[in-house]
């Protein structure tokens, strides 16, 4: 019995700690004003959410998520200014030569949608890579590409993921304040994180 009652109380108290992140992640991106708040407050979520994938189970919350957002809040702006400014420059593309395609246009067409689709693939080890690795904001970009490309099993466990929860969360909305940005964030950098394991254990036998 002591047993299930500890397995109850180590389930409820991780259930607290994800409710928790996410409302200081809601919070600070409204602090921030949420178009400057936002992916600072995103990138102190996941790196809370690395720690305790690397098993450091045991950091004092608030002051690592304060510091992590301060610390990267102008950098942070900066890529997230980078992103979605390409971001919109696909996507007004993609509307032009939507309503031009025909002939060799709808073949371009298709090509600008597979450049979309690996951008968005992309974009889901940018986060990670960020915290994970000290590097200039353009390598960030090109070293998630490559993670991307190199790791097909952790990007499309990722996207599954990322799937799941978004249908979680469409038929449960309650859950939304509570835990949808740190199960994204876990599952992202879960994958994430073991993606960078299995690259560098590649690089150190070569």
């Amino acid at each position: 019995m002591e047993g299930v009652m500890w397995a109850i109380y180590r389930i409820c108290n991780w259930i607290m700690k994800f409710a928790y992140v996410n409302l200081l992640w809601i919070l600070f991106t409204i602090v921030g004003l949420i178009a400057f708040g936002f992916f600072p407050a995103t990138i102190a979520m996941f790196s809370i959410i690395r720690k305790w994938i690397m098993k450091e189970v045991n950091i004092p919350v608030f002051k690592t998520f304060w510091l992590a957002f301060k610390t990267n809040f102008l950098k942070s702006n900066v890529l997230g200014l980078i992103i979605m400014f390409l971001g919109v420059i696909l996507y007004i593309d993609l509307r032009i030569i939507d309503q031009l395609r025909g002939g060799w246009l709808h073949i371009f067409y298709y090509l600008l949608l597979t450049v979309s689709l690996l951008y968005s693939l992309t974009l889901l080890y940018v986060i990670p890579v960020f915290i994970h690795y000290e590097m200039k904001l353009i390598q960030v970009l090109k070293v998630s590409f490559l993670l991307m490309i190199l790791n097909p099993f952790s990007t499309v466990s990722m996207c599954a993921g990322v799937l799941a929860v978004l249908f979680l969360m469409n038929h449960i909305p309650g859950l939304i304040p509570f835990f949808s940005g740190s199960l994204l964030s876990f599952i992202i950098m879960f994958f994430a994180y073991h993606a960078f394991i299995k690259n560098e254990l590649k690089l150190e036998k070569e």
